[in-house]
């Protein structure tokens, strides 16, 4: 094995110098290299892309008024990053979000139709039901979910 040189000569960038043959008016053919071509120009804005996550605005929130409801509720990683355990915490005292119908809706294709069974809670009990989704969530899911 031959030695390549040093660290240094790996990361910095190589030249490359390529020829380029061009058809002009003529039958002839010409060749251009990369000197005689200018590069394009990048133009840049000062306005920053939109941000695909949205994040919660309030620097302070307050844990007494966070939604409970998991179909409305925002993910733990898009409150502030220095009270997220706080939410967290604020959100295990809660505990799982277990509303109790006296009749769940039925969903699903019309010639098996089913519904959420309350007792589902007991065997269950990190289980969550959202009444405005109509489906369960898992808590533990919310709480320590990555992205």
């Amino acid at each position: 094995m031959s030695k390549r040189g040093t660290i240094e000569s790996f990361f910095k960038r190589k030249e490359k110098n390529i020829d380029v043959t061009v058809p002009m008016n003529s039958n002839l053919n010409s060749t251009i290299s990369n000197d005689d071509v200018e590069p394009p120009v990048v133009t840049t804005t000062s306005e920053q892309p939109p941000s695909k996550v949205m994040r919660v605005e309030e620097e302070n929130v307050d844990t007494a008024t966070l939604i409970r409801d998991p179909s409305k509720r925002p993910q733990i990683r898009d409150y502030p990053i220095n009270q997220q355990d706080e939410i967290r915490r604020a959100y295990i005292t809660f505990g799982p979000y277990q509303e109790v119908l006296p009749v769940f809706p039925l969903s699903g294709p019309t010639n098996h139709q089913r519904r959420f069974q309350a007792n589902w809670f007991k065997s269950f009990p990190w289980l969550e039901y959202s009444p405005t989704e109509d489906a369960a969530f898992c808590f533990p899911c919310y709480l320590f979910a990555k992205k």
